[in-house]
């Protein structure tokens, strides 16, 4: 999973995720932006009987985008969720607070999501909500292709990270 601002969603999605976030290494996962979607297809390819979900904004998404080409060469049915929110939003929301709002270089200008999918031949959704999101997941976790699922968030919804990765004592 790319970036610790997804992990509430993610709990509120899957209900073994309390037991995940107990051994999650956030500072590790907030490093997972260039490598997040390699991984996850390595993941998928090694054991294609499993579900494999690569969970990750849009931002890290776009580091390695291309990885959609290998998905489909090879056939790899991996679920992509990338969560739209045109911006890399923990870089937005600190220098929003820790720079007197002066933003530079956090908001994105995105490609459609879908349509990029698609381009490569791979099965892709959009969705806006939770609830718009578990039935398509369901599907897609069936599927035997590799699937991409866009989620639109708003900008400024994501939880701070920081809270977990510095607890308070």
């Amino acid at each position: 999973m790319e970036n610790g601002a997804r992990h509430p969603y993610f709990v509120a999605l899957f209900e073994t995720a309390k037991a995940v976030h107990s051994s999650l290494d956030l500072d590790e996962v907030l490093r997972e932006l260039v490598r997040n979607s390699a991984e996850a297809l390595g993941v998928k390819a090694a054991h294609p009987g499993k579900p494999v979900v690569c969970i990750t904004g849009d931002g890290g998404f776009m580091f390695a985008a291309q990885e959609l080409a290998t998905a489909a060469q090879e056939e790899i049915a991996l679920v992509t969720l990338v969560f739209n929110n045109n911006a890399y939003g923990n870089v937005l929301r600190d220098q929003k607070i820790g720079f007197a709002n002066r933003v530079i270089g956090a908001v994105l200008r995105n490609p459609d999501f879908r349509m990029l999918a698609e381009a490569f031949r791979i099965t892709a959704y959009r969705v806006t909500t939770p609830e718009g999101l578990r039935p398509v997941l369901a599907t897609a976790l069936q599927a035997t292709v590799p699937v991409l699922i866009e989620i639109e968030v708003p900008q400024g919804s994501e939880a701070n990270p920081w809270e977990f990765i510095h607890p308070k004592r």
